[in-house]
């Protein structure tokens, strides 16, 4: 069985995006993603989302499920928890 981390898991108030290929960064309070995402969203599906919002074309490519996905992929991530 694998585990996925939540949106509800994540250990911090502020939850902090940044994109390590295009440097789109962004940041928001837990709380309000929760009342728009949801408590159980996954949290490598919400960096897919919030990236395509702003405009990522690989995470809108990934989010379609294009088969073309695989060899430049988005770098969105949470760097709080890299630490």
């Amino acid at each position: 069985m694998t585990s996925v981390l939540t949106l509800s898991a994540y250990p911090l108030k502020t939850v902090r995006l940044s994109c390590g290929r295009c440097g789109r960064k962004a940041h928001y309070a837990r709380e309000a993603l929760v009342s728009r995402a949801g408590r159980t969203t996954a949290l490598s599906v919400l960096r897919l989302r919030i990236a395509a919002g702003l405009h990522c074309k690989w995470a809108e490519q990934a989010l379609n499920e294009d088969p073309t996905v695989g060899i430049e992929q988005c770098e969105m991530h949470y760097p709080d928890l890299m630490r």
